[in-house]
């Protein structure tokens, strides 16, 4: 059960890298302006997909009970590198989730990588 979650999780992920990647090469390729929506969208979907992989990881790690913790166990890695990767300003969830809100609901960009 916990293999088959994670796995639809990792599609998950995966389904929303590839919309964003490809909609933002046919803007690019359309000469389309990269609105403040658009982006606010494609952050957003970029900080989830982290999220969703870390979750993926957590679900497999917790799985494994005591064989898990050992460093030469290839889940363990993974979860550590997600774990590592969510805590970055870019790679994070609260900096594009406070910003797709806020521009959403009409505010500001919030992020000031913009």
């Amino acid at each position: 059960m916990r293999v088959s979650e994670a796995g639809a999780l990792i599609d998950c992920a995966k389904l929303l890298y590839q919309r964003s990647l490809r909609e933002t090469i046919a803007k690019v390729m359309a000469g389309e302006e990269l609105t403040l929506p658009f982006r606010a969208r494609s952050r957003r979907d970029q900080g989830y997909q982290v999220s969703l992989a870390k979750r993926a990881a957590e679900l497999l790690m917790t799985g494994q009970g005591g064989r898990g913790i050992f460093e030469d166990n290839h889940v363990q890695r993974s979860f550590r590198d997600l774990q590592a990767l969510s805590g970055h300003i870019v790679a994070g969830w609260d900096m594009p989730a406070l910003l797709y809100g806020s521009v959403t609901l009409g505010g500001p960009p919030t992020d000031f990588f913009w």
